[in-house]
């Protein structure tokens, strides 16, 4: 008060056109998950603008390496919407032997013009212990102009520690995914994976890959065919 018995109120405003107001504990903001099994997953972030966005993040005991195939929807400077695809790889490990950093790159981008999809980017922030997917808007179709009005929904499949320790079957929706898990591997040559060949005709993978004594990760896609008598890879 103010001696008289007058009440005044301090104001703390927040700023909407952020993506996300972030503590050391959590994230409030336009994104959303939903988790389909323990590898497999969908969401979305539906405000990204100039400034880096947080888009997706999983613990760093959950998983080594992590797949995104992304949609992305921008505004362009005359209001009409164009779209974007890629697909995107986020590896967390260390270059040093002690040092953990994530790291990620981009493949195949599609474009329905030439405006740029969602740039995409990898960090670890360490007071959650979390691996972060991020992302900022691109450039418009004029090639100098940064968008400030761009939607992102994405798939994703985790590899890692925790939620991969063992043989994972397709569940009811996806019944032809499975995870695998190959503890030890050497220079000898091992089987990863057998299926019969009048089952599928080809399948694709994505391998995530760690070595337990450097703590080194490395993730890549794969994709094998066969023409019943050879296969190819």
């Amino acid at each position: 008060t103010d001696g008289s018995g007058n009440l005044s109120f301090a104001g703390v405003s927040i700023s909407f056109s952020e993506s996300t107001i972030e503590d050391a504990r959590a994230t409030v903001g336009f994104t959303s998950e939903i988790v389909i099994d323990a590898n497999l997953a969908t969401g979305e972030n539906e405000s990204i603008t100039t400034g880096t966005s947080m888009i997706n993040d999983f613990a760093q005991a959950k998983y080594d390496s992590a797949w995104y195939i992304a949609l992305s929807r921008v505004e362009e400077a005359d209001s009409s919407i164009e779209f974007q695809m890629q697909k995107h790889i986020v590896a967390q490990g260390t270059e040093d032997g002690s040092t953990f950093d994530a790291f990620s790159g981009s493949s195949q981008i599609i474009r329905s013009s030439a405006a740029e999809e969602v740039q995409l980017s990898t960090d670890i922030r360490s007071a959650t212990d979390k691996v972060r997917l991020l992302g900022s808007g691109g450039k418009l179709a004029d090639g100098s102009t940064d968008s400030v009005v761009n939607t992102l929904h994405f798939f994703r499949i985790g590899l890692g520690d925790n939620d991969s320790s063992g043989t994972q079957a397709g569940d009811s929706t996806y019944t032809q995914q499975q995870t695998l898990v190959v503890a030890d591997l050497d220079s000898a040559a091992a089987n990863i994976d057998t299926w019969s060949a009048s089952s599928y005709r080809g399948a694709k993978y994505f391998v995530s890959i760690n070595n337990t004594t450097t703590n080194e990760v490395s993730s890549l896609e794969l994709l094998v065919i066969h023409n019943g008598t050879d296969a190819f890879i």
